[in-house]
């Protein structure tokens, strides 16, 4: 991220849910500054659009103006329409992270957990005390000195460290006042040095940040074009996550955006992904061998279940059948007719597609072979040929279409 002013640009996000209290909070909104890193905590009863929005301007805005630029995730609050109208009417530009990426507000998302592991060590038996510990606990955040600037938030703020009640004892009682004229010239010099010197330990921690993470890190490059499949982060209700495909796709690269993110479009129904995608969520899709991958043998002898999904009539409609290669020689007329383009289903060794169901969140066809044999085969055994030939005479739900062109 570029380096910018004291409140320029800041970092939010919601902690929660944590236990509902008398009071009826329930989440936690926390934001800070990216260039003091001054935090700001507030205690909201719901993550509703409309509560963010008020404390945003009542904790934020009305206090240290307004942002150039509102940084955060993609969560469904933080696009509302509440959210963005009110950036629209303050001038603040709104940045959001690509999905499941959360490095990119790691800023938020590190004092997130901190503030996470405070409140599980001080809080009550009960977890219903946790409000009342923000006060102290963002207290210690602003006075503790930060790695990445070298000085305490409230120092970049101040100009001065945080007085604590031994910090006031220790002061001389009789000390005289300094005047006024000099005591500003030397909150400003402070001021000025302090950030100088915290631009400059920013600029050197992330350089050093970034050298150990490109030790480390191997991040995945793709080419328009390519064939990738997509990570799952949501698994459907009542599954097992150890029992789901852990990817979805493939899809195909249409886009290349900065910082390795990337521009995808599904092939199976061309719907093209909302946002940019990280490549940490891409992988390499490889092509399955067209011919003939079937399924265990347990799948292979099991019948048309009758129960699928699937209400589609088993009877063949003359189009699906595919008849087997004969001897051209044979048949061929005196008077040359024009090539035809061979049907797909030809090089699978394919006699008829006799119907299809959706298993296990994919869709299966039931293949008659010219063999005899029948057995049924996923989508990605076939290649884009192929599936588009399926496509064009059965639905994703594995159900006939009603009307197709040949």
């Amino acid at each position: 991220m570029p380096q910018v002013g004291r409140f320029d640009r800041w970092h939010i996000d919601v902690l929660g849910p944590l236990t509902k209290n008398s009071q009826g909070y329930e989440y936690i909104l926390l934001v800070i500054d990216a260039f003091t890193r001054w935090c700001e905590a507030f205690p909201m009863k719901t993550q509703t659009a409309k509560e963010i929005a008020d404390n945003l301007y009542t904790g934020v805005v009305s206090r240290f103006g307004c942002p150039r630029v509102l940084l955060s995730d993609r969560g469904q609050p933080f696009m509302s329409k509440i959210v963005k109208a009110m950036c629209e009417i303050l001038q603040v530009t709104q940045h959001h992270t690509t999905s499941y990426h959360p490095n990119t507000n790691g800023t938020v998302e590190r004092q997130n957990h901190t503030l996470a592991q405070s409140l599980r060590t001080y809080c009550n038996d009960t977890h219903d005390k946790w409000p009342s510990l923000i006060p102290g606990i963002m207290m210690a955040f602003r006075r503790s000195v930060c790695a990445t600037t070298g000085f305490s938030p409230f120092y970049m703020l101040f100009g001065q460290e945080m007085k604590i009640p031994f910090d006031i004892a220790l002061e001389p009682k009789d000390s005289l006042p300094q005047d006024t004229r000099v005591y500003i010239d030397q909150f400003l010099s402070n001021i000025k040095m302090s950030h100088k010197i915290a631009l400059q330990n920013e600029a050197a921690q992330k350089e050093k940040d970034k050298v150990r993470h490109d030790q480390t890190a191997r991040v995945r490059t793709f080419a328009i074009g390519d064939l990738v499949l997509l990570k799952v982060h949501k698994f459907p209700k009542g599954q097992s996550r150890k029992l789901c495909d852990k990817a979805t796709g493939p899809y195909r690269i249409e886009e290349i955006g900065p910082n390795y993110t990337y521009g995808i479009r599904r092939i199976s129904d061309h719907k093209k992904q909302a946002s940019l995608v990280n490549a940490t969520n891409l992988q390499p899709y490889i092509r399955p061998d067209p011919t003939r991958q079937r399924l265990s043998q347990e799948d292979q002898n099991i019948p048309p279940d009758p129960d699928s999904d699937s209400d589609s009539d088993p009877e063949v409609d003359q189009d699906d059948e595919v008849t087997p290669n004969v001897d051209v020689e044979a048949t061929q007329q005196p008077t040359p007719t024009p090539q035809q383009t061979p049907d797909p289903a030809t090089r699978y060794q394919i006699q008829k597609v006799l119907r299809g169901r959706r298993k296990h969140g994919r869709r299966e066809m039931y293949i008659k072979w010219l063999d005899g044999s029948c057995t049924w085969e996923p989508d990605t055994c076939f290649d884009q040929e192929m599936s588009d030939f399926i496509n064009s005479r059965w639905t994703k739900q594995g159900k006939r279409r009603k009307s197709y062109f040949n």
